[in-house]
């Protein structure tokens, strides 16, 4: 015979302890072990849900890999790389690589007549996957960016949008420094859409507009 199931047996079904206080202490002991367990798994639960929630959004607004110049020196002004690398042809033709895209940023300000908030303006190009953004969109639309003209739209937070009193079609003014300039730079864009993540450091800094942009600003 099974010893544990003989114990069990002799604990819990055995009509001669059913008087001894001892039995409702191992009852409620029992009854305690098993609240603690589902406490237990649903908080796991709660967690890798989370932690899976906060990958993809990270995920979205980057991707799984980035291809940056080895001098970046983890600022937001990236020095350039060249499109025309050997290998990426090779990449295109894998099929566990859904999208291969290129992007710039640059930091600079977005200004209006009472706020001014430093931003990162990133610039994507007509083939840039949207689907993150399009679910997390909460008023107006993305850009419609295309390979000849720059289009003088942005996509801005729901953050930066409240604090700039901003709201789709409103023109914000933006200004870039760049490095041995005094002067700054300016553009002057329409704001075509407004997302929302949740994510505060990403939704506090992020403005997503045509790379063309960041690509004149840098000359």
């Amino acid at each position: 015979m099974n010893t544990e199931l003989f114990i069990s047996n002799r604990l819990f079904f055995d009509k001669s302890n059913q008087q001894f206080l001892s039995k409702k202490i191992i009852r409620i002991a029992l009854f305690g072990i098993a609240l603690g367990l589902a406490v237990m798994i649903v908080s796991v639960a709660v967690i890798t849900g989370f932690k899976t929630e906060i990958r993809n959004k990270v995920i979205g607004f980057g991707s799984h890999i980035q291809i940056i110049n080895f001098d970046s020196r983890n600022s937001y002004e990236i020095p350039p790389i060249s499109q025309n690398q050997p290998f990426l042809g090779k990449l295109k033709t894998m099929n566990n690589i859904e999208n291969i895209q290129v992007f710039a940023t640059k930091p600079g300000m977005i200004k209006t007549d009472e706020s001014i908030q430093g931003i990162v303006f990133k610039g994507v190009d007509p083939n840039y996957n949207w689907s993150f953004f399009r679910k997390n969109l909460v008023d107006g639309q993305i850009p419609q960016l295309n390979d000849t003209n720059r289009i003088n739209e942005i996509l801005l937070s729901e953050n930066v949008s409240r604090l700039l009193k901003l709201k789709t079609g409103d023109l914000a003014v933006l200004y870039f420094i760049n490095e041995n300039e005094v002067t700054p730079r300016m553009l002057q864009l329409k704001v075509c859409g407004i997302y929302r993540t949740s994510l505060e450091e990403f939704d506090n800094l992020f403005i997503i507009s045509d790379i063309k942009h960041v690509q004149r600003l840098n000359d």
